[in-house]
């Protein structure tokens, strides 16, 4: 797509949730990440403990930060997992989200008041719940508060992974 043709992030999720084959679980992360070795298998795990925690568990958390420049086939050493937190309130009185590296990762993943955008994955129900609104033109900031409240999908339903 052109740039000029672009909508901002909020559309472009929206145009990639009609891309849903009924696929059991749904992952949406931002184009800017690296993975550890067996992160699915990991995922999977965190979700079906938070099975027992929340009826529509989400993990979320903004991904873990790296050098720029490294090999693409370089995962992240020695980084912690994060989590989210509220930050402040900016002009427009919109609640910004900011991550906090953790001192250690996690043995199990724990709950987290602030859904995020950056990483999130789920059971896809929450494509039917909440799904993207194709409206919400260049939306940046925001997105994450709007997505914490909107139909209390991820509202008391947000973990923090533990990888």
């Amino acid at each position: 797509m052109p740039a000029a043709d672009a909508r901002g992030p909020c559309w472009a999720r929206y145009l990639a949730q009609l891309l849903w084959k009924k696929e059991e679980l749904y992952l949406q992360l931002d184009s800017h990440m690296r993975f550890v070795p067996f992160w699915d298998r990991k995922a999977r795990r965190d979700l079906l403990i938070c099975q027992q925690k929340s009826q529509k568990p989400v993990l979320c958390c903004y991904g873990r930060a790296y050098q720029q420049g490294l090999p693409y086939d370089m995962a992240p050493k020695n980084l912690t997992g994060c989590l989210n937190c509220a930050a402040f309130f900016d002009a427009h009185n919109i609640l910004n989200i900011r991550y906090r590296s953790l001192r250690h990762d996690w043995d199990e993943p724990r709950k987290s008041y602030f859904w995020s955008a950056h990483f999130s994955f789920s059971s896809s129900e929450c494509l039917k719940e909440v799904p993207y609104d194709p409206r919400l033109l260049m939306l940046f900031f925001g997105e994450d508060t709007r997505t914490t409240t909107v139909g209390g999908r991820q509202t008391g339903n947000s973990f923090c992974k533990s990888f």
